[in-house]
């Protein structure tokens, strides 16, 4: 019986030991593509630019210097041949809702850093217009 409490003091002692008493860590922004610690989705509503060409479909969100994968339903697709600009490529302002993901490779190749997700295409504009205010 001493045994266990030697033992449950030592395990108190190595606990206090490797608390250095710092605050927790704030929550991350989910749009950082520095930050590792976002696994998780976040839902949300963003403004920014669509790019759509051959094997490409992107957001750019404002403020952003990173690039988003875009996979949705064909319905809410900013790229489908609906809504996009027929030719090689275009670039349109839009403001879209969805679910972003944690990093990762996604899209083509793998090159993108995130996947949105995106629920509803609330406005799409005009190649040319711009897309941050």
């Amino acid at each position: 019986m001493q045994l266990l409490r030697i033992f449950g003091v030592l395990l108190s002692v190595l606990a206090c030991a490797c608390s250095n008493g710092a605050p927790e860590t704030p929550a991350a922004d989910p749009t950082d593509a520095t930050d590792t610690s976002t696994p998780d989705a976040t839902a949300g509503e963003w403004q920014g630019a669509v790019a759509s060409g051959f094997e490409r479909c992107s957001f750019r969100a404002c403020g952003q210097t990173e690039d988003w994968w875009i996979a949705t339903d064909s319905a809410s697709n900013p790229c489908n041949s609906a809504t996009a600009t027929p030719g090689a490529g275009s670039i349109r302002p839009a403001r879209l809702s969805g679910t972003l993901s944690g990093l990762g490779k996604y899209g083509h190749l793998g090159q993108y850093p995130r996947e949105l997700t995106v629920k509803s295409l609330l406005t799409l504009g005009a190649p040319g217009e711009p897309a941050c205010p």
